[in-house]
């Protein structure tokens, strides 16, 4: 099954390395002047997807995510921003020469697509627009990886 819909945090967001943009994902690479990836960190949590028929939750832990590298930069290590040089000295030991930055994240609002074979859950109703009116537990779409199925989600629509 695919959906298609607005990025929900659910908590508190992440905080992008290099950006420092809020999101539920992101992707941040750095690579010397020959290409060569030298510092890369990624990291997730689940967020909710909405759509005209409602919310799913994505599980992130397992899932192949894809995101548009959207903000590039370049810079002389000796050039580098706090945050650049943050990211350098997280995995390498930084020495002169060319750095190409680029961060991909999966932030609010932005419109995703989640494909994989999803189950119904019970959950709580957050639904405002029907709260006070009698219904059935409320259930939701979640989007889980295991052993026989794989979640992918992507931004790059």
């Amino acid at each position: 099954m695919k959906i298609v819909g607005k990025v929900r945090i659910l908590g508190t967001p992440l905080v992008a390395p290099l950006t420092e943009r809020p999101c539920a994902f992101f992707d941040a690479v750095a690579e010397n002047y020959a290409g060569v990836v030298i510092a890369r960190e990624t990291f997730g949590h689940d967020f909710l997807v909405e759509d005209d028929t409602g919310l799913a939750l994505v599980r992130v832990k397992s899932a192949q995510v894809v995101v548009k590298l959207d903000a590039c930069y370049e810079s002389d290590t000796t050039q580098a921003t706090s945050r650049q040089w943050a990211l350098l000295t997280r995995h390498i030991r930084p020495q002169r020469g060319r750095v190409r930055y680029r961060e991909g994240t999966l932030t609010p609002g932005e419109i995703v697509a989640v494909v994989g074979t999803p189950y119904l859950e019970a959950h709580p109703n957050p639904d405002p627009r029907t709260s006070g009116q009698f219904r059935e537990m409320a259930m939701r779409l979640v989007f889980d990886s295991d052993d026989r199925d794989t979640v992918q989600i992507t931004d790059d629509l």
